[in-house]
């Protein structure tokens, strides 16, 4: 998940390297696809932007710490959790339910995000939709009670998250 102004695939930016990602938009926007030939082109033409490129990976490399930190330690109900409270803050609305994630996630990608099988996150989600906790539906998911899905995901609640 990437927010706006956000690169994606920039790896292949470096000759012979592939990225294959799917993308799902959920607001209005822009996207622009460069193969390496036009990005060398655009950086030649504008240094700046080979700064952009950069400081962009260096981020990215930072991410994907945080996800190997995430997926490795703790239980499956805590990286699932985890996972989901952060999903929950960074695109989640607030609505009467709770905060709606308009985010349509399938279980087996919930699995596969913090490695477990899908099955495990099909019991995870009907327990915590009997505690009023997450409902999974269609279109995304509703946290109906962030502060208990923090305290699941020993994470501390953010700004805006009560």
């Amino acid at each position: 998940m990437v927010g706006r102004g956000a690169l994606v695939g920039e790896e292949t930016a470096l000759p012979g390297q592939r990225h294959f990602s799917d993308c799902v938009v959920l607001n209005d926007g822009k996207g622009i696809f460069m193969d390496h030939r036009l990005l060398r082109l655009a950086i030649d033409e504008d240094p700046e932007m080979g700064n952009v490129l950069l400081g962009a990976s260096c981020s990215r490399s930072v991410l994907v710490e945080h996800r190997f930190e995430e997926m490795g330690g703790g239980t499956v109900q805590y990286r699932v959790a985890r996972l989901m409270y952060r999903i929950a803050l960074e695109s989640g609305l607030r609505d009467a339910r709770g905060v709606f994630v308009p985010v349509p996630m399938k279980r087996r990608e919930v699995g596969a995000m913090v490695g477990c099988r899908t099955e495990t996150v099909i019991r995870l989600f009907t327990k915590w939709k009997k505690m009023g906790l997450i409902e999974h539906i269609r279109e995304g998911f509703v946290v109906g009670d962030m502060a208990a899905l923090a305290r699941l995901s020993r994470m501390p609640m953010g700004k805006g998250a009560s």
